[in-house]
């Protein structure tokens, strides 16, 4: 996350490549839908790349935060949904 912080696009396609199985996984799971956990997956990355220079290392690990944010991210499009219904 630290050379993601200082903008370097190959670290970012890694962290990328490590971490978007998994935090699509928890967002399909959550809204069973590929579209919606595709566009939760996307909006975490996007908040990643712009926060990464905020990001501390020292309050936890960056797959947590990821795999965290997925989830509650998906929980609430799902409430959103249903509130909307």
């Amino acid at each position: 996350m630290e050379a993601v912080a200082r903008g370097d696009r190959a670290a970012f396609a890694d962290v990328y490549d490590r971490l978007g199985p998994v935090v699509f996984g928890v967002a399909r799971r959550v809204l069973g839908d590929g579209a919606h956990a595709e566009e939760v997956t996307k909006d975490l990355f996007v908040e990643m790349w712009r926060q990464a220079p905020r990001f501390n290392h020292g309050q936890g690990d960056a797959r947590v935060w990821a795999v965290t944010t997925s989830h509650r991210r998906a929980v609430d499009r799902v409430r959103s949904e249903e509130a909307h219904r």
